[in-house]
């Protein structure tokens, strides 16, 4: 029989909240380098600008991760040469 950490138990999803936490993180600073407001952010993407003050509120248990879809608006993020 194999025991059970129970550390484990209680984050079981801990690597998504990592993940989430780092793209997070990485929004914030393209934001940031930017200079985007959430309205800002909101224009240039059609993402809610109330997901944008979540996430730079770290407010992230609405979030779930869809790899496909965001790298599509992360790189919506990006400003575009000219």
């Amino acid at each position: 029989m194999h025991s059970v950490n129970p550390t484990t138990l209680r984050r079981a999803n801990a690597d998504v909240e990592q993940f989430k936490a780092i793209l997070a993180a990485e929004i914030i600073k393209a934001l940031d380098r930017e200079a985007l407001s959430v309205r800002g952010a909101h224009a240039r993407t059609g993402i809610a600008a109330a997901d944008f003050s979540r996430i730079r509120n770290a407010d992230l248990s609405r979030f779930t991760v869809d790899l496909h879809h965001g790298q599509r608006d992360w790189n919506s993020l990006r400003r575009h040469d000219k």
